[in-house]
């Protein structure tokens, strides 16, 4: 069983912290979001936090300091 190729996706600008993240994913996943495909159709078991990381650059930590932490996914 061979591991799946990786590359880099750079997210947008966190609105709190105004940072920018530079993630490690699957690299048929950062070709996908790069295309504007649906976070939750191309990593749907992904946390919730991180699918809106990828959606908007917003930091999971940030995200639960401006509208609290919410368990829901």
């Amino acid at each position: 069983m061979g591991t799946q190729p990786m590359a880099t996706y750079r997210t947008l600008n966190c609105f709190v912290c105004g940072r920018v993240s530079v993630l490690e994913l699957p690299a048929y996943a950062a070709a996908a979001l790069s295309a504007g495909a649906p976070s939750q159709q191309v990593l749907p078991d992904l946390p919730r936090a991180e699918r809106e990381q990828l959606i908007s650059g917003t930091h999971p930590a940030c995200w639960a300091a401006t509208f609290g932490d919410s368990a829901e996914d």
